[in-house]
C-alpha cells in the first residue's frame, strides 16, 4: 500500500496503530496519519515525490488561494480519520489509552505556502512579515479546521490530543508568540477541558513562557532541550 493508502483506509490505519502496541506493549496508541490531512481537507491536496518529499497540489501564495481554503467540510472530507480511531480505540478495549493528534498552524502554513518540503522554508515568515493581515487570515481557516478536527477526534475515542509545531524552531524568538503561539492557544481553548493537550513545538527552547500561556496540559520537549 502507497503511505496515503494506509492514511486514508480506516482499517489499514487501525492496524498501523496498532502493531507496535501489540508487539511492546506500550500504555498509549499513536493515531497513524498524518498533518497534512488538514490541508487536502481545506481543498489543497497532497502527494509524496518519487524523488522524497511532499508535493502540494498547489502553492498558497496570494489572497485568492487564501479564499479558496474552506474549512467548513472538515468533518466530512476526514471522515475516515473519525472511523479509524473507533476500529482503533475497540481493539484497544480499554488496554492502552489512545492519542490523537493535528499539525499546528504555523507548520501548515510552511508546507501550504511553500508548495511541499523544502530544504529552507521561507515563504511562511516571508508572507507574516511583508503581509501579516493575509497571513492570519491563512491562519484563521487552519485554527479553525484543526479545532473542528481535534474535537471530531475527542467525540471518536481520542482520549488525549498533541498539537505538531515542527516547524516552530525556524522562527526568530521574537516572531514566534505572534506567528505561532497566538493560534496554539486559541486552538488549546477550544478543545481543553474535554482531554489532555500536547503542545511540541520542535527546536523552541527560548519561548518556554509563550508555550506555557497556550494553556496546554503538557508541553513537549525535543532532544536539543536540557531537561535540567
Amino acid at each position: 500500500y502507497t503511505f496515503l493508502e494506509l492514511v486514508q483506509t480506516p482499517e489499514l490505519a487501525c492496524e498501523v496503530t496498532l502493531q507496535p502496541v501489540r508487539r511492546f506493549g506500550f500504555d498509549a496508541a499513536i493515531l497513524f496519519s498524518d498533518i497534512l490531512v488538514i490541508c487536502e481537507a481545506l481543498g489543497q491536496g497532497y502527494r509524496f515525490r518519487e524523488t522524497g518529499g511532499i508535493e502540494m497540489a498547489f502553492p498558497v501564495r496570494n489572497s485568492a488561494d487564501v479564499d479558496r481554503l474552506d474549512p467548513g467540510p472538515v468533518r466530512e472530507r476526514l471522515d475516515y480519520v473519525a472511523k479509524a480511531l473507533g476500529l482503533i480505540r475497540r481493539e484497544l478495549g480499554g488496554g492502552s489509552a489512545l492519542i490523537g493528534f493535528s499539525g499546528a498552524p504555523w507548520t501548515l502554513a510552511n508546507f501550504m505556502l511553500e508548495g511541499g518540503s523544502s530544504p529552507s522554508f521561507q515563504q511562511a515568515l516571508a508572507l507574516f512579515r511583508q503581509d501579516p493581515r493575509l497571513y492570519h487570515r491563512l491562519c484563521e481557516k487552519l485554527t479553525a479546521a484543526i479545532s473542528e478536527y481535534l474535537l471530531m477526534q475527542i467525540e471518536a475515542g481520542a482520549e488525549a490530543l498533541q498539537l505538531f509545531d515542527t516547524l516552530a524552531g525556524q522562527l526568530p524568538p521574537g516572531d514566534f508568540a505572534e506567528a505561532s503561539g497566538r493560534w496554539l492557544t486559541e486552538i488549546v481553548q477550544r478543545v481543553r477541558g474535554r482531554v489532555p493537550v500536547i503542545v511540541f513545538a520542535k527546536g523552541v527552547n527560548h519561548c518556554w513562557p509563550d508555550l506555557a500561556r497556550t494553556g496546554a496540559n503538557v508541553i513537549g520537549v525535543d532532544a536539543s532541550a536540557r531537561l535540567a
